[in-house]
């Protein structure tokens, strides 16, 4: 759950595809998109979490096939200084260098 705090999330994407072995696996566990701003600055989020659709793009542009990505029934939840709470869910993704 590391993806959410770089900034050119697809380019690291894009680095992964690069150096992983053909027919590796690679396999991404992140937050699902949420609308806690409060993250940024505290958590030093770059990213309020991801949607589907945005994984699996990146996925694809990469060069990744057989991208699968689900969301859990496993939640994270986070508190800021001010006492906001936020609530998203997590994602799973799998996907295979050819």
């Amino acid at each position: 759950m590391a993806l959410h705090h770089i900034k050119d999330a697809s380019k690291a994407i894009d680095e992964m595809h690069r150096i992983l072995k053909k027919d590796g696996i690679i396999v991404i566990s992140d937050v699902m998109e949420h609308t806690g701003e409060w993250a940024r600055e505290e958590m030093f989020d770059e990213w309020l979490g991801f949607s589907n659709e945005q994984i699996t793009n990146w996925l694809q542009s990469a060069g990744f096939r057989n991208i699968q990505v689900e969301n859990t029934d496993l939640s994270c939840k986070g508190y800021s200084s001010k006492g906001e709470f936020t609530e998203t869910g997590i994602f799973l993704a799998k996907a295979t260098k050819l």
